[in-house]
């Protein structure tokens, strides 16, 4: 009897740890797009998330940009396009950063947040972690720094995290 129980405890131990996946990308959670205002609690953007490239028009003196889009539980849209002019795939240089400053609403579009592109101390910084170049590949960019809002003398943090996959 003893022998059977054995055997049971180490068929159990055997299929259990045959089955763990140690690959951290086959565990990682849905595409993640969440956006921090003033630290407050997040705003999740990660319904029909879309990351990819663009084709422009000659007339528009660029070739190719590279978009993200994706939408909140309310339908409210984000938006960043980044890449302007680039040859398709678009690919960043990892890790690498750049400043958005003060212009910001021609690049990052969130409804609700009227960006005042007037105001010289707006500077959002983009830190380009991951970024896949193939179709499903990992993309990983956060922005974080601080804007005006249209019609106000008061700053704001901004700090939105990007965990996705290429379209």
């Amino acid at each position: 009897m003893k022998t059977i129980l054995k055997i049971i405890v180490l068929i159990t131990i055997f299929t259990f740890t045959s089955c763990t996946n140690d690959d951290p990308e086959d565990n990682r959670a849905i595409e993640l797009i969440e956006v921090y205002v003033d630290g407050n609690s997040p705003i999740n953007f990660s319904n029909n998330i879309i990351a990819k490239d663009y084709n422009l028009p000659a007339s528009s003196g660029s070739t190719n940009i590279f978009k993200i889009n994706s939408e909140n539980s309310s339908s409210d849209l984000f938006e960043i396009n980044l890449g302007m002019g680039s040859i398709a795939p678009f690919v960043a240089t990892t890790p690498s950063s750049e400043v958005l400053s003060p212009s910001i609403s021609h690049r990052l579009k969130i409804d609700g947040i009227h960006f005042d592109d007037t105001n010289p101390l707006n500077s959002i910084t983009v830190n380009y972690t991951t970024f896949g170049t193939n179709t499903g590949d990992k993309i990983e960019i956060n922005f974080s720094g601080n804007y005006y809002v249209i019609g106000s003398n008061v700053s704001h943090t901004l700090y939105v995290g990007v965990d996705i996959e290429r379209d």
